[in-house]
Protein backbone atom coordinates (compact mmCIF):
# COMPACT_ATOMS: atom_id res chain seq x y z
CA UNK A 1 0.00 0.00 0.00
CA UNK A 2 2.85 2.36 0.78
CA UNK A 3 4.11 1.96 -2.80
CA UNK A 4 0.82 3.35 -4.17
CA UNK A 5 0.99 6.32 -1.80
CA UNK A 6 4.56 7.10 -2.86
CA UNK A 7 3.63 6.89 -6.56
CA UNK A 8 0.71 9.24 -5.90
CA UNK A 9 2.91 11.73 -4.05
CA UNK A 10 5.40 11.59 -6.93
CA UNK A 11 2.51 12.27 -9.32
CA UNK A 12 1.44 15.29 -7.24
CA UNK A 13 4.92 16.76 -7.50
CA UNK A 14 5.75 15.88 -11.10
CA UNK A 15 2.39 16.27 -12.85
CA UNK A 16 0.29 18.49 -10.61
CA UNK A 17 3.24 20.63 -9.48
CA UNK A 18 1.90 20.65 -5.92
CA UNK A 19 3.87 22.49 -3.27
CA UNK A 20 6.09 20.68 -0.78
CA UNK A 21 3.68 21.58 2.02
CA UNK A 22 0.74 20.08 0.11
CA UNK A 23 2.66 16.88 -0.57
CA UNK A 24 3.75 16.65 3.07
CA UNK A 25 0.16 17.12 4.24
CA UNK A 26 -1.12 14.45 1.84
CA UNK A 27 1.66 12.10 2.96
CA UNK A 28 0.69 12.55 6.60
CA UNK A 29 -3.04 12.18 5.92
CA UNK A 30 -2.63 9.10 3.72
CA UNK A 31 -0.31 7.50 6.27
CA UNK A 32 -3.05 8.04 8.83
CA UNK A 33 -5.61 6.43 6.49
CA UNK A 34 -3.33 3.47 5.79
CA UNK A 35 -2.69 2.91 9.50
CA UNK A 36 -6.44 3.00 10.18
CA UNK A 37 -7.04 0.52 7.35
CA UNK A 38 -4.52 -1.89 8.86
CA UNK A 39 -6.15 -1.54 12.29
CA UNK A 40 -9.52 -2.65 10.88
CA UNK A 41 -8.06 -5.47 8.78
CA UNK A 42 -8.05 -3.84 5.35
CA UNK A 43 -4.87 -4.89 3.57
CA UNK A 44 -5.50 -3.31 0.17
CA UNK A 45 -7.27 -0.32 -1.32
CA UNK A 46 -9.54 -2.66 -3.28
CA UNK A 47 -11.13 -3.67 0.05
CA UNK A 48 -12.16 -0.11 0.89
CA UNK A 49 -15.81 0.74 0.29
CA UNK A 50 -18.15 3.61 1.10
CA UNK A 51 -19.15 2.10 4.45
CA UNK A 52 -15.55 1.70 5.60
CA UNK A 53 -14.75 5.29 4.62
CA UNK A 54 -17.77 6.53 6.58
CA UNK A 55 -16.41 4.55 9.55
CA UNK A 56 -13.06 6.25 9.04
CA UNK A 57 -14.70 9.70 9.18
CA UNK A 58 -16.52 8.72 12.40
CA UNK A 59 -13.21 7.53 13.81
CA UNK A 60 -11.62 10.91 13.00
CA UNK A 61 -14.52 12.74 14.66
CA UNK A 62 -14.26 10.58 17.80
CA UNK A 63 -10.54 11.37 17.96
CA UNK A 64 -11.54 15.01 18.33
CA UNK A 65 -10.11 16.34 15.09
CA UNK A 66 -11.53 19.64 13.92
CA UNK A 67 -14.00 19.83 11.03
CA UNK A 68 -11.37 21.64 8.97
CA UNK A 69 -8.81 18.86 9.52
CA UNK A 70 -11.32 16.15 8.68
CA UNK A 71 -12.38 18.02 5.54
CA UNK A 72 -8.75 18.28 4.43
CA UNK A 73 -8.21 14.56 5.08
CA UNK A 74 -11.33 13.69 3.09
CA UNK A 75 -10.20 15.88 0.19
CA UNK A 76 -6.85 14.09 0.14
CA UNK A 77 -8.52 10.69 0.35
CA UNK A 78 -10.86 11.53 -2.53
CA UNK A 79 -7.99 12.74 -4.68
CA UNK A 80 -5.95 9.63 -3.89
CA UNK A 81 -8.77 7.23 -4.75
CA UNK A 82 -9.44 9.08 -8.01
CA UNK A 83 -5.75 8.60 -8.79
CA UNK A 84 -6.00 4.87 -8.02
CA UNK A 85 -9.10 4.61 -10.22
CA UNK A 86 -7.36 6.37 -13.13
CA UNK A 87 -4.42 3.95 -12.84
CA UNK A 88 -6.69 0.88 -12.79
CA UNK A 89 -5.66 -0.09 -9.25
CA UNK A 90 -9.31 -0.05 -8.13
CA UNK A 91 -12.40 -0.70 -10.22
CA UNK A 92 -14.78 1.76 -8.55
CA UNK A 93 -14.55 4.97 -6.56
CA UNK A 94 -15.62 4.43 -2.93
CA UNK A 95 -15.33 8.17 -2.20
CA UNK A 96 -18.11 9.29 -4.58
CA UNK A 97 -20.69 9.77 -1.82
CA UNK A 98 -18.22 10.79 0.91
CA UNK A 99 -19.16 14.20 2.31
CA UNK A 100 -16.91 16.30 4.52
CA UNK A 101 -18.33 17.81 7.70
CA UNK A 102 -19.39 21.42 7.56
CA UNK A 103 -16.64 23.77 8.64
CA UNK A 104 -17.82 26.46 10.99
CA UNK A 105 -17.07 29.97 9.86
CA UNK A 106 -15.97 32.27 12.62
CA UNK A 107 -17.47 35.73 12.86
CA UNK A 108 -14.72 38.34 12.63
CA UNK A 109 -14.01 40.40 15.70
CA UNK A 110 -14.75 44.08 15.32
CA UNK A 111 -13.24 47.00 17.13
CA UNK A 112 -15.24 49.00 19.60
CA UNK A 113 -15.67 52.74 19.11
CA UNK A 114 -13.16 53.30 21.92
CA UNK A 115 -10.58 51.06 20.26
CA UNK A 116 -11.01 52.90 16.94
CA UNK A 117 -10.53 56.25 18.71
CA UNK A 118 -7.38 54.92 20.37
CA UNK A 119 -6.04 53.86 16.99
CA UNK A 120 -6.71 57.26 15.49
Amino acid sequence: MEEQVEKYLQYLGDVKHSSKNTIDSYRRDLKHLTEWMASVGKISYQEVNQTSLNSYVLYLEKKGLSSASISRMIAGTKSFFLYLLSRGVISGNPTEQLKPPKVEKKIPEILTVEEVNLLL
